[in-house]
């Protein structure tokens, strides 16, 4: 213990010594997929290398080996950088933190303690800085939602009033901003000030986009759709939506919004039910094109 009472930790003695930092040419840097994933994340690497940033890209950590003429260097944190690297012609060398290791299983537990002990940033701390950059969508989210009465925060969604599945909403607002508002604002009334959990959400926005891609209601029937969710009232959709799930056996989007249809479907004649949103191949004979939205 220090002078100042402070714990003072004393690490297990592996052998390590510190890093040196260097610019690494990128075509001397390697992956070594003993250990590591074949599989690469092409889209991520793509996007990675369309908006690339060197603050963003930081520092990778690799280990060098012996090569034929000279060092070659194996990355064992930042693979995927690296990949979006080599895309782009104009970048020669990357910044690298490298530390000598003395065996390719050490520097096999050094890849498996860096991606396990590194903390993932959740969706919300992710959303907050989207926000704090004026990023478009996010303050165009952050005013729908408060708008509605509702607030966000992290962690689950108990609270009356509470939201947290940000990730899905700002994926929809991206895609469609005026259908996701028009959505929110059927969610946010069915659920009445009600907690939106992830599949409450998922339920109710899915169920929108059904109505008007696949069933494409008269407006007369859409006010009638409505009156029935609103009196089904947030307990109502919470129970349609597990008795969904029990009766399936499976979760997803289609799963969700089905044990919402068939609430709104008791009392109904036969003529005006709606279908089951469940019932791919359906979906595919009313409308082909429309269809491919609703894959789980």
């Amino acid at each position: 213990m220090s002078s100042k009472g402070k714990v003072l930790i004393t690490p297990a003695l592996r052998g390590d010594k510190p890093g040196k930092f260097a610019w690494v040419k990128k075509d001397r840097l390697h992956v070594d997929h003993g250990y590591q994933r074949n599989i690469i994340n092409a889209h991520r690497v793509n996007r990675i290398a369309k908006d690339w940033s060197w603050a963003t890209c930081g520092v990778l950590t690799a280990v060098p080996r012996e090569g034929r003429d000279s060092k070659e260097y194996w990355v064992i944190d930042g693979q995927q950088r690296l990949s979006a690297a080599k895309k782009i012609s104009s970048i020669n060398s990357l910044p690298v933190m490298i530390f000598e290791l003395d065996a390719k299983t050490r520097e096999a537990m050094c890849f498996v303690e860096v991606n396990t002990e590194r903390q993932a940033v959740s969706s919300m701390d992710v959303f907050r800085a989207r926000l704090f950059a004026r990023d478009e969508h996010a303050v165009a989210i952050d005013e729908m939602v408060r708008q509605s009465g509702y607030r966000l925060f992290g962690g689950g969604s108990s609270t009356t009033g509470g939201f947290s599945s940000i990730a899905f909403l700002y994926r929809q607002y991206a895609q469609d901003s005026e259908r996701t508002t028009r959505a929110w604002d059927l969610a946010t009334k069915t659920m009445d000030g009600a907690s939106l959990s992830q599949s409450t959400t998922v339920a109710l926005f899915y169920l929108f986009q059904f109505l008007e891609e696949i069933v494409c209601p008269t407006a007369s029937k859409w006010s009638a759709i409505q009156r029935k969710l609103f009196a089904m009232g947030p307990k109502g959709v919470v129970q349609a939506v597990h008795q969904a799930v029990a009766f399936y056996g499976k979760t997803g989007p289609s799963i969700y919004a089905a044990g919402l249809v068939q609430a709104i479907n008791k009392k109904v004649t036969q003529h005006n039910r709606l279908p089951n949103p469940a019932d791919g191949e359906l979906l595919k004979r009313r409308n082909p094109q429309a269809a491919e939205l609703f894959v789980d």
